[in-house]
């Protein structure tokens, strides 16, 4: 199972679009609303299931060491079966639920990592919140979670020493759309997936709009 995450409102959509333009498949509808979508229903019903084992919320509630080693327990054979059926998947609660799943001895052959600059992310997230934009405090409480999240994802990440690839929005479209090459971590990327470097850089071209920097 190949994971795109991050943080929400990280272009986590926009890299499955891209994606599968060249040829990868991800289950999910799409919501014309929020500009996101393409998330798995089954992998979204695990990812908050396990949180609700606990009457917990995937947005400002993270899961304990004994919660982690409680749900592997669990949920080992429905989580092992689910990653070995689905080959490509994206949700950002999988910065919360990863080392569930790893714990639980699910096959995870890579993770995309989506970052973009931290601010960007909060005014994305706070505006299709519908909470009061103009609130320090929540803008605070935003920066503060967005943090916590990719903190615990790069850390199961190391700890699990699972491959993964960071790709910055827009950074490195715009990158790759302003040169004759794809950015380092693009390249990377398209080598890890065995897509041909033009036809990934085709798919960029096709999906990227800059009007689409404020929704991402």
């Amino acid at each position: 199972m190949i994971i795109v995450t991050g943080s929400g409102r990280s272009g986590t959509s926009f890299l499955c679009k891209v994606l599968m333009r060249c040829g990868c498949h991800f289950r999910g509808g799409w919501d014309e609303k929020i500009k996101a979508g393409l998330e798995d229903p089954l992998i979204v019903h695990f990812n908050e299931e396990l949180f609700k084992n606990y009457g917990l919320n995937t947005v400002t509630d993270f899961l304990s060491d004994e919660q982690v080693a409680e749900l592997a327990y669990k949920y080992k054979i429905p989580l092992k079966k689910c990653a070995q059926q689905i080959n490509f998947v994206k949700d950002p609660r999988f910065c919360k639920t990863l080392e569930v799943w790893l714990k639980a001895g699910a096959k995870v052959e890579f993770v995309i990592v989506c970052l973009r600059n931290i601010s960007s992310v909060v005014k994305s997230a706070i505006d299709y919140s519908g909470e009061e934009v103009n609130s320090l405090e929540l803008a605070k409480s935003w920066h503060n979670q967005i943090l916590a999240r990719l903190g615990t994802l790069f850390n199961i990440l190391y700890q699990y020493e699972v491959n993964f690839q960071p790709i910055i929005f827009p950074k490195d479209y715009l990158a790759s759309l302003e040169s004759s090459n794809l950015s380092p971590n693009l390249q990377s990327l398209a080598k890890r997936l065995d897509i041909e470097q033009k036809i990934l850089k085709k798919a960029i071209k096709q999906e990227f709009r800059p009007e689409m920097i404020k929704f991402l």
